[in-house]
């Protein structure tokens, strides 16, 4: 399908087009590949080419973007199965939250 033709079925039926895209794989490995794309850009840029140590909030962006590659990895494996799918979408969205390892105040 091109793009122009995407663009079109999603202006005019929105809703159903995104719940169409969700059973593809391409959308699942593109998170996925900007999720490790960003935890290798931010790791050579700031630690390598900066000499810049992680803080601990760094450490928590990176876990929460390998969480969200690693459910993109997960679901892409077969989209249409529903169990691998919520796999996916629970850990992108622990990922997502900020709360997957940080530690709680009270």
């Amino acid at each position: 399908m091109k793009p122009t033709e995407m663009f079109n079925t999603f202006k005019a039926a929105p809703i159903q087009t995104i719940a169409g895209w969700q059973d593809k794989r391409f959308l699942w490995i593109l998170m996925a590949a900007v999720s490790l794309f960003m935890v290798i850009l931010a790791h050579s840029v700031f630690q390598i080419w900066l000499y810049m140590r992680p803080c601990e909030q760094c450490v928590y962006i990176r876990f929460a973007f390998f969480c969200m590659a690693f459910g993109g990895i997960i679901a892409a494996i077969y989209p249409k199965n529903i169990g691998l799918k919520l796999v996916g979408y629970a850990l992108a969205f622990w990922g997502t939250t900020g709360t997957c390892g940080r530690p709680r105040i009270s």
